[in-house]
């Protein structure tokens, strides 16, 4: 049974982590499936910290992500990217549940803290008797903080206290791409336990300094 992950958003980590998933598994999804959205368009500053050309530049991310690993009409079944926002409110796109019972792993790869609560919400009000397990990996100039857990609850501050920090997600920055990797490479090593034994690791870490956060 091939492990089915859902990402929501393709910036540097979600790009790269696509990149890492498909060079090392394939795109034919026997051992894994990703379903991927985002919104956005690749934009120059994009280049260099996400795994984008200028080529794909004024391209939704969705599509030059797709067209890169998995091109055609006839698509291969381990990689589905959409152009498609996570909505604050989420009536108009309903199948947001369908998706969260889909996964097995879903993965918060955004960098806004009312996308992450929403996101959050919507997973803790979703009638599902296994929810999956959940990444947050966020990125600053210096920073990088990981989260990982198998269950979410309302009193969690870090996305329910209108007080909690933003940070590091708090403006618009281009990560040194040696951060970017370090998060990706800690994302997938998590994911990959996580695909062979249904938990994540909750062992602490230390990157450029600052300590990964799990709970």
């Amino acid at each position: 049974m091939p492990k089915k992950i859902y990402l929501v958003g393709l910036g540097a980590i979600g790009s790269y982590f696509v990149k890492a998933m498909m060079d090392k598994y394939g795109n034919s999804g026997e051992q894994v499936i990703i379903h991927a959205i985002d919104y956005d368009k690749v934009e120059p500053h994009n280049i260099g910290n996400q795994h984008f050309s200028y080529a794909d530049v004024g391209l939704r991310k969705s599509t030059a992500i797709q067209n890169r690993f998995a091109p055609g009409d006839n698509r291969p079944q381990g990689l589905l990217c959409r152009d498609i926002r996570w909505r604050l409110n989420d009536a108009e796109y309903g199948d947001y549940n369908d998706w969260i019972n889909w996964s097995d792993i879903f993965i918060m790869a955004v960098d806004k803290m009312d996308v992450r609560r929403s996101i959050v919400n919507t997973i803790n009000n979703a009638r599902i008797s296994q929810p999956p397990v959940i990444f947050d990996t966020r990125l600053a100039p210096e920073v990088i903080q990981s989260y990982s857990t198998t269950a979410l609850t309302t009193e969690n501050l870090a996305y329910n206290n209108d007080d909690a920090p933003a940070s590091p997600c708090q403006s618009r920055f281009s990560a040194d791409r040696e951060l970017v990797q370090q998060a990706v490479d800690w994302l997938v090593e998590n994911v990959e336990h996580c695909m062979e034994y249904g938990t994540p690791l909750f062992s602490e870490r230390q990157l450029i300094g600052s300590e990964v956060i799990q709970w």
